[in-house]
């Protein structure tokens, strides 16, 4: 082979196999592009995910913000709610409104000559409560419409709840909470003397106050209060304006303090909690509890012209004693009352009126519950006879100056959300026919009676059937 052919053939090869390594390394080059692309590509698509998140997760923080904002009625973190009431309250408990609301529909059907019978709103009821700047300061304000016409007897609202006709105000009072149980109240409030009153609308075990918690009651007063409590103990002092006058101004004669009205009930808790005792019904699993209280009341007329002063009395003093156990399924009470008047001189005229209440009842099954209640009234002939001739009742049975009554009822509780929902069926029996005690109470319609004609009771015919539905929070 001539030099110059193989040395031909020789730079032909280099320069093949030359070329070949280009090759391979552009494609290598190419590859990693390839790769270094798809590494770019990857990234981008993390980098667009992670800010896809991000505007999810501020579109969830702004939504929950606007809740929460919403919640708290844009009010620096206040809540509301519901929790035996619906109520609004400030972050830090300082500042809360509460509201509640009574409603008691009620039909009357009374065995008399004519079948007296008809429909009434026997209670409606708006309540606000709560508490105000720190929990220690505390108020209470409560309207009441109710079908109940007043009038007075005894020295006393014969509706002694705040039950006018028409809708009225009923509590109205500012309390201080102490060191060492002790409290201060000042206001409108219910009278620390018949346990039945202090327990209240709607938590009765009938569908009313008993009978004799309508006579003996002191009702409402505008005055002060002092109260203390203790694991076992507790008591209310009280003084004020004429104890069962409502609403009067510090200088209006019918109801002022120029003469000393007050009242005072001391408790004793000796089994069970107090709040057990803030209704008159035990509900199947509550524990043993037992109750005794005594109270004293005086009420000056204030030289009012009234039916106690025409009468020719001018104040009344009254002692009251009750007992009550609950046995977490059943209870049972008893509260007597005694009270004497004053002549316009001051001397004790020992003129006397007292009556007892016993009542119990038990389940039955979990939600219903039957009771059964004996009232028991009597008063000193000149007392009836004084009323009579100041009432111009001018009956047979009226001068006679019978003054004992007997009233019974029974009846039936079906509870469908415990006392927050309660439906009564009751029968109220009077036992005996007396002109003043059916005056009053025919007067008041609590029990659903209305007198006869001659302004009194016919003994076992003037029965009557109620049924009530009560729907409370």
């Amino acid at each position: 082979m001539k030099l110059t052919t193989f040395v031909a053939a020789l730079a032909g090869g280099c320069l093949a196999t030359s070329a070949m390594a280009q090759s391979d390394a552009l494609a290598q080059i190419a590859e990693l592009r390839a790769q270094l692309a798809a590494v770019q590509a990857q990234a981008g698509n993390n980098t667009l995910t992670e800010e896809r998140a991000n505007e999810i997760k501020s579109i969830v923080r702004d939504t929950l913000a606007d809740a929460d904002t919403r919640t708290s009625l844009q009010g620096g973190g206040a809540m509301a709610g519901y929790d035996n009431g619906f109520f609004v309250s400030s972050a830090d408990g300082n500042f809360k409104l509460r509201l509640g609301v009574l409603e008691q529909v009620r039909f009357v059907w009374q065995f008399d000559d004519a079948d007296t019978m008809g429909f009434e709103n026997r209670r409606t009821q708006l309540a606000f409560g709560g508490n105000m700047f720190d929990p220690s300061w505390t108020y209470k304000v409560v309207f009441n419409y109710s079908a109940v016409s007043e009038d007075n007897i005894g020295g006393v609202s014969r509706t002694p709840y705040g039950e006018e006709d028409g809708f009225d105000l009923a509590d109205a009072s500012i309390t201080k909470t102490l060191d060492g149980g002790l409290a201060i109240t000042a206001g409108q409030y219910r009278t620390p003397f018949t346990r039945a009153t202090l327990v209240g609308d709607g938590v009765q075990l009938a569908a009313d106050y008993s009978v004799n918690d309508y006579f003996f009651s002191g009702g409402y007063m505008q005055g002060i209060m002092a109260s203390w409590s203790s694991d076992m103990w507790r008591a209310m002092a009280s003084v004020g304006n004429q104890i069962g006058s409502v609403n009067g101004t510090w200088n209006q004669p019918v109801s002022n303090a120029q003469d000393f009205n007050g009242a005072l009930r001391v408790e004793a808790k000796l089994n069970g909690s107090w709040n057990q005792f803030n209704k008159e019904t035990s509900f199947r699993g509550e524990e043993f509890g037992l109750l005794l209280g005594a109270a004293y009341l005086h009420s000056d007329t204030n030289d009012v012209v009234d039916i106690l002063t025409e009468a020719g009395f001018d104040a009344r003093n009254a002692v009251t004693v009750d007992a009550t156990a609950m046995f977490g399924g059943a209870n049972v009470s008893f509260a007597y009352t005694y009270g004497n008047l004053t002549d316009i001189e001051g001397t004790d005229t020992n003129t006397w009126f007292w009556g007892f209440t016993l009542q119990g009842g038990v389940f039955v099954t979990d939600k219903v519950e039957i009771w059964g209640a004996w009232n028991y009234f009597d008063q000193d002939e000149s007392v009836t006879n004084a009323y009579n001739e100041a009432a111009s009742i001018v009956s047979e049975s009226a001068i006679d100056g019978n003054g004992s009554s007997n009233f019974v009822q029974f009846g039936a509780n079906v509870y469908f959300a415990k006392n927050g929902c309660k439906w009564t069926t009751q029968v109220n029996l009077p036992l005996s026919d007396n002109s003043v005690t059916a005056n009053f109470f025919g007067s008041t319609g609590s029990w659903g009676w209305t007198p006869n004609g001659d302004g009194g009771f016919t003994s076992g015919s003037d029965a009557s059937i109620l049924t009530q539905l009560q729907f409370m929070f």
